[in-house]
């Protein structure tokens, strides 16, 4: 992460699901590698709403921990040349519940798995899609635009703090020398509250100033609700602005690759701040 920080180079993954698929990015030295929702969500067939167990994340890290161990010990044998391990960047949606919830699977991946950054973001549990897919297909309607609904804003401050405090405890009671950073999502952009108030990106930046400011966040994503570049641009400009503290900023590619319009190139994002894409 200072390495992208300094050199202006985001550090880049993709969504890995299957020991191949993490044994090709391995040995291809990505330093990324995503436990995305999305993609396990897909292999059962199902849509991006949060319907598999809590405990699917860890049993992926502790496989892909395996496969990425295995093939850097199979390469080395082969060839005497040390492959770098990719980091681990694990998906758990809401924190799948409330605080509690949230708290309890952090712990998990802290003290049980390598993975090394947790992204939490602020979509209704309950109620969750696709950070970013935001046309109605679940319900059939793809001909129209409907808003995310997440939570306040306080509720999402809450269970940052927990999974904040779970990976330390987690961390120190497994006897690990790094603690898993917490990646804080908000999907504000495009999102809605219960009483149908209707939020925008600057609800998302302010999303990120107080995960910051009151809990302590160093790394956020926000989702945008297009695929072009000045949204990006302004959220991290006003949020660098606001919160000098905050280390740097994550990137979702995906709307921007599957939409096929306005292009956001690495180069534009690492000079706005931007440390990490997938």
């Amino acid at each position: 992460i200072r390495k992208a920080r300094e050199t202006k180079v985001p550090l880049t993954g993709f969504g890995v699901l299957t020991a191949e698929e993490t044994k090709v990015l391995t040995i291809m030295g990505f330093p990324i590698a995503y436990f995305s929702g999305w993609r396990h969500a897909s292999s059962l067939g199902v849509p991006d709403i949060s319907v598999y167990g809590s405990h699917d994340a860890v049993t992926w890290a502790l496989a892909t921990q395996y496969a990425i161990n295995m093939t850097r010990h199979y390469f080395y044998q082969h060839t005497r040349k040390n492959l770098k391990s990719p980091y681990l960047l694990v998906d758990i949606e809401a924190g799948m519940g409330g605080p509690n919830q949230t708290w309890n699977l952090a712990y998990k991946l802290a003290s049980l798995t390598t993975a090394a950054i947790l992204h939490i973001e602020n979509q209704d549990p309950a109620d969750k899609v696709c950070g970013h897919d935001v046309w109605a297909k679940v319900q059939g309607q793809t001909n129209k635009k409907e808003p995310k609904l997440v939570i306040p804003r306080k509720q999402w401050l809450s269970k940052l703090a927990a999974a904040q405090e779970a990976v330390e405890v987690g961390a120190r009671d497994s006897h690990k020398p790094g603690i898993p950073y917490i990646l804080a999502r908000t999907d504000s952009a495009d999102g809605i509250l219960e009483d149908g108030t209707l939020l925008t990106l600057d609800d998302a930046i302010e999303d990120i100033v107080a995960a910051h400011e009151i809990v302590g966040i160093k790394y956020a994503w926000a989702e945008f609700n297009n695929s072009g570049i000045d949204d990006p641009l302004r959220l991290a400009e006003q949020v660098f602005k606001r919160a000098p503290g905050l280390e740097g900023l994550f990137f979702n590619v995906s709307p921007n690759q599957y939409k096929n319009q306005h292009p956001v190139r690495s180069k534009q994002l690492a000079e706005a701040g931007y440390i990490g894409q997938f």
